[in-house]
């Protein structure tokens, strides 16, 4: 995505969706200046971004950015750990997707199950490797009230901010059944 398309989208009050992963980056700055220039908001979406660093992904979320996992296909590429753990201790919004139907699940439950489980395999491993008597974490950065509720709500958030505003801005306010 380049500085053209983020402006433009910009001036047509679209969504800009990006896919963020597997390839070194044309600029390694990039993301600080898109930020600097003003150019993301609750407006944009990264599908992946597992190489982002902390500090990126802490600028990016601190604007409203938008965050679609997608587990299956990040683990089958080889793109490293989902985001799932590490936007959720930074209390940011996120969908999850399949982004590849022909490789992944047919189902969401499916996929949902898979993003859980894999972020529950790396709270693991960190308890592990972090605690003088290791065993399995009790309390995972998806947690049980946060599970159901990370699927279900952001999902709706991100589909609503994806195409609610735009249909309602679009067709107005759509009749009700009498």
């Amino acid at each position: 995505m380049t500085r053209q398309d983020l402006q433009l989208a910009r001036e047509l009050d679209l969504v800009a969706s990006m896919h963020v992963a597997g390839v070194t980056p044309v600029s390694r700055d990039g993301f600080k200046r898109i930020v600097a220039d003003d150019l993301i908001s609750d407006k944009t979406n990264i599908v992946h971004g597992n190489d982002l660093t902390d500090e990126e992904l802490h600028q990016l979320t601190g604007r409203g950015v938008q965050f679609t996992v997608t587990a299956d296909v990040e683990l089958q590429m080889g793109f490293g750990n989902p985001l799932t753990g590490r936007l959720r201790v930074l209390g940011a919004p996120m969908s999850i997707g399949s982004d590849v139907e022909i490789t992944t699940r047919p189902d969401m439950f499916g996929i949902i199950r898979t993003t859980l489980q894999t972020q529950r395999n790396i709270d693991h491993m960190q308890s592990l490797r972090t605690t003088a008597r290791p065993r399995s974490p009790y309390r995972l950065a998806c947690g049980r009230q946060g599970q159901l509720l990370f699927a279900n709500m952001a999902e709706k958030k991100a589909a609503l901010q994806r195409s609610g505003e735009r249909i309602l801005r679009d067709f107005g306010e759509l009749p009700r059944a009498a």
